[in-house]
Formats: structure tokens, C-alpha cells, sequence
């Protein structure tokens, strides 16, 4: 079953007027980029008029604000110029929205740290202005001269956290580490987002199935091929980061003899002598009915009627158990009206049910010829006639149903789906397998962000960066701006600089033994 979910979907797929007005909100009048680059300017601006301060080249301005910053802070002032530099480099950096007023919460906590901790040193001196001497006199009063230098220093690698938090962007390398620990790998982010030439990814599985169980040892991202990857070290970081994409290169798509074809053809039975009984049991009840088409689908043959003029369908409904008595058939199922005709059907198990070859369905025009790189099959309808889904339009899919029923045999065919149809220039996949069995087959495929994830703490990551992922694509489809992945690739100035985003595609096994 898929779940659509409206309200995500109308940010992509907006209709009419909708759209205009949704396209003109994304349209800022300044970009994120130059945001970032007029934050980082005054960041720079503010510590260079500091420095000069101190060497009394800043007028009267300086002179007052090295007076008043020294009553509150003391000898503090001479590192404010670091942190307003190491601010402005942040910002250049960091695409993360909102974190003007956290950088200057990571500023100012540091050095209220520092000033106190100078202060306590000795509370004559006034070392760290009134704001520090303040503080260390209430702590060095109330818990004595090394709690109060140690509560100082915590206060002080606070601020430095706050800091860290711009700095690293990425998922947690702890998390990851390299695989087999011999050579520095590129990490998850810079592979990810890093623009690869003429170049097919691979990933490269563990050795070893037990380092998947111990705790100090996680699988290691690496998406490389038998050929080494050509990472731009020279371009800038801030390019690098700005899409996710991979340039195409000599990627094949599989070889459908790698399938097997054998579909066998469902035996029915005697498709008239049913088609006589269903009417005979109906007009015993008083219900007159007019046999119209039968189809016979791979594991139910429907039969076809259209009741006389009057019939309610729901005395046809109630009658299920005696027309599954009379065919000796169970259980069958009545489908009342048809959609998109007027005609009820009877659905009747096949004597022998035929299995639907994936072969058939991948082979089939009408999925060679979608132009969707996340076409799915489904199956074939109760006509025979092939059933296909684009991932595309639904923005989560849920597979439900008791133990037993295929549900790990449909995740198959849908990864072989996409498979089949999309290679890693337009595809990325992020696998999550906690009962180790079903997904370790695909650790070599290139499609792979990552290794198959066993474990829970890593997919919450891989949820997180997935997020985070996702708010990064608005603000790119902001810059254009485009409604979706679609659009935002056939633009004419992604198509020219070759940088088209790919689609990202999560599918997790056993969802309920994650979230227990």
C-alpha cells in the first residue's frame, strides 16, 4: 500500500495559481549564497575594526568600545577578534539556516568562560572586567577556587561545541569508519556530494560478517569501483557541496538473462460450465444476469455480468457464500461494480495459479518505454495485463501484511525494478536490513549510498542525513527555482554544467523491529 501524502506532494507538484504563488515565495530576492557571503563580510568587518582598536586607529568609536568591553570583560577584549574571524568563516562554510543568533551564543558563552576563569585567578586584579570578577567571586565564595576554575572550563568547551556544530556538517565519521582501516576513504558527504567524472561507483562489502555484530567496528563507506574515483580536490568546497550528482558514465544496465522467463500459463477450469453456473445460482435467488467477458488473470479468473434493470448490488454481495458453494471454489471474491464499467465480477481461484516472471514485466514496452527512472512492477491485473507503479509520485510506500505473505519477495522485485531501469547517475539507495538476511546480496551494487545498514543507531543517522538532505535540495530548487528533481534537471544550466541531482530512494526491511 503507498501512502500519499498531499501536503508534501503540493511543494513539488503544485497546480495553476498554486504554483505561481509557491514559486514566488521560494524566490528571494537574495540567495542563500549571497546571505552567507554579507554575513561572513560583517563577521570580518567587525574583527578588523576591533584589531585596530587596540592600536588606537579606530577614532573615538574604538576608544569607547575597548573602554566599555574592558570594564565587562578585562583582558577578554584581545581575543574577540579571533572569534568574530573564525565566525565569518563559519558562515562562509555552513548552508545551515539559522544559526546567526547560535553563533553568537557560541561567542559569548566562550567568553564568559574565559573571563571568569582569569578573574578567579585573582579577584584584585580585575582581570576579566565586572562580568567575570562578578562571576568568580559568587563561585570561588560558593564552591571554592578549583570547582570554580573547573565549572569555568565547562562553560567554556560549551561554547566551543556550539562552534563544532557549524564545522561539521557531516555524518558522524564514528559512525563510518573506513573499511579495513588501510586508506583514508573520502567521507559519506564528500563522496556524496562531490561531482565524480567519468566514473561508476561500487561499493566494497566487509570482508568479514562478524565485524557487522561488534560494537566498535561499523560498516565503512566506500563507494568506489575497481577504478580509482577523480574527486576535484581543487574545486571549491562550497561548489562541491552545492548538489549531489554523478556524471554519467560506462554504467550498463543488467542483462535481463540474468531472470528467469518460465511463466507458466493458470489453469482455470471449465471457464463456460462456471460461467453457467454463476448465472443459474444468481436467478435461483431472482437475479437475472447477462454473462458478459471473462478474464483470466495468474491467479483468479474474473467473471464478468451486468444485472437486469432494479437488481440492487447489494443482494449480489450477500450471495458470496452461496455462489463459492455452487463452484465449489473458496474463497471468491465479488467486485460490485467493475471500475470504469457497468458490470459486477466474480473473482474464482484458478485451479493451478501461474507465477508472475519479473522478466516479463521488466521486458514489457510499456516499462521499457517509461520515461520514470523509479518505475516499480507490481504484477499483472486480473486481465493478465501488466501493473506498474512510479515511485515518483508517492512519497512513502508501506508494505503491509502477515507473516508470510511476500512481503521481502516484493521488496526484491521493486529494488530489481529500479535496477533494471535506472542507473547510479539518476539513482542512489540507502538499505536498512536488521535481520542481516535479505539485503546483503546488493552490498557490491553500485546504486548504494552506503553499505546495507544492520544496525539501528545507524539508521538514525542515515534518517538524519536524509533530512537534512532534503531541506538542502529546497534551498537548491529555491535557487532556480524548480518544483522538483524532474525540472530542476532539465534545466538548461544544470543540463550545461552537468550537475544534475539524482534520486534517493530508502528502503527498509522490518520496519516494526526498528521502531520496537
Amino acid at each position: 500500500m503507498a501512502k500519499n501524502n498531499n501536503s508534501k506532494k503540493e511543494k513539488f507538484l503544485p497546480a495553476g495559481k498554486q504554483a505561481k504563488t509557491k514559486e514566488k515565495k521560494v524566490n528571494p530576492v537574495l540567495s542563500s549564497w549571497t546571505k552567507r557571503w554579507i554575513k561572513a563580510i560583517l563577521m570580518f568587518l567587525v574583527a578588523m575594526i576591533i584589531s585596530l582598536s587596540f592600536w588606537d586607529k579606530a577614532g573615538t568609536t574604538g576608544k569607547i568600545f575597548i573602554n566599555v568591553s574592558k570594564f565587562l570583560i578585562g583582558q577578554v577584549i584581545y581575543t574577540l577578534p579571533l572569534f568574530f574571524f573564525l565566525g565569518g568563516l563559519i558562515f562562509l562554510r555552513s548552508r545551515k539556516k539559522g544559526k546567526t543568533l547560535a553563533m553568537f551564543l557560541a561567542i559569548a558563552v566562550t567568553l564568559l568562560g574565559i573571563s571568569g576563569i582569569l578573574a578567579s585567578q585573582d579577584l584584585t586584579k580585575m582581570q576579566g572586567g565586572w562580568t567575570g570578577f562578578l562571576m568568580a567571586k559568587l563561585l570561588v565564595s560558593g564552591f571554592g577556587l578549583l570547582a570554580a576554575n573547573i565549572i569555568f572550563g565547562a562553560i567554556i568547551l560549551i561554547g566551543f561545541f556550539i562552534f563544532l556544530q557549524f564545522i561539521r556538517n557531516e555524518l558522524p565519521k564514528e559512525n563510518y569508519p573506513p573499511a579495513g582501516g588501510e586508506e583514508k576513504r573520502p567521507s559519506f558527504m564528500s563522496q556524496i556530494m562531490s561531482r565524480q567524472e567519468g566514473t561508476s561507483f561500487k561499493i566494497k562489502g566487509t570482508e568479514d560478517e562478524k565485524s557487522e555484530t561488534s560494537p566498535s567496528l561499523s560498516p565503512g563507506i566506500s563507494l568506489f569501483k575497481k577504478r580509482p574515483i577523480l574527486v576535484k580536490t581543487s574545486e571549491d568546497e562550497e561548489t562541491t557541496r552545492k548538489r549531489i550528482a554523478v556524471s554519467k558514465g560506462d554504467f550498463i544496465l543488467p542483462p535481463l538473462d540474468l531472470l528467469s522467463k518460465n511463466e507458466l500459463p493458470p489453469t482455470s477450469g471449465n471457464i463456460k460450465e462456471s460461467s453457467m453456473i454463476i448465472k443459474k445460482t444468481l436467478e435461483n435467488f431472482g437475479i437475472p444476469v447477462e454473462m458478459a467477458e471473462v478474464n483470466v488473470g495468474p491467479t483468479v479468473t474474473q467473471y464478468a455480468f451486468k444485472p437486469a434493470e432494479g437488481v440492487k448490488l447489494s443482494k449480489i454481495t450477500t450471495l458470496s457464500n452461496n455462489l463459492a458453494l455452487a463452484l465449489a471454489a473458496h474463497p471468491i471474491r465479488i467486485e460490485a461494480p467493475i471500475p470504469g464499467k457497468s458490470l459486477v465480477g466474480i473473482e474464482v481461484p484458478n485451479k493451478v495459479r501461474s507465477t508472475v516472471a519479473l522478466r516479463n514485466l521488466i521486458s514489457h514496452q510499456n516499462y521499457q518505454n517509461a520515461l520514470t527512472p523509479l518505475l516499480i512492477s507490481l504484477g499483472r491485473n486480473v486481465s493478465g495485463s501488466p501493473v506498474y507503479a512510479d515511485l515518483t509520485e508517492m512519497p512513502h510506500m508501506l508494505v503491509a501484511g502477515s507473516t508470510g505473505t511476500g512481503k521481502t519477495i516484493f521488496l526484491n522485485s521493486l529494488i530489481l525494478s529500479l535496477l533494471y531501469k535506472s542507473t547510479p547517475d539518476n539513482l542512489r539507495m540507502i538499505m536498512v536490513d536488521p535481520k542481516r538476511v535479505e539485503f546483503q546480496n546488493y552490498n557490491d551494487m553500485p546504486h548504494l549510498l552506503c553499505p546495507v545498514i544492520y544496525d539501528a543507531t545507524k539508521t538514525m543517522n542515515a534518517l538524519q542525513w536524509l533530512i537534512k538532505e532534503m531541506e538542502r535540495r529546497f534551498e537548491v530548487f529555491s535557487e532556480i527555482p524548480t518544483r522538483n528533481i524532474l525540472a530542476y534537471n532539465q534545466n538548461k544550466s544544470v543540463i550545461a554544467s552537468k550537475m544534475q541531482l539524482p534520486y534517493i530512494v530508502l528502503i527498509i526491511d522490518e520496519l516494526a523491529d526498528l521502531m520496537a
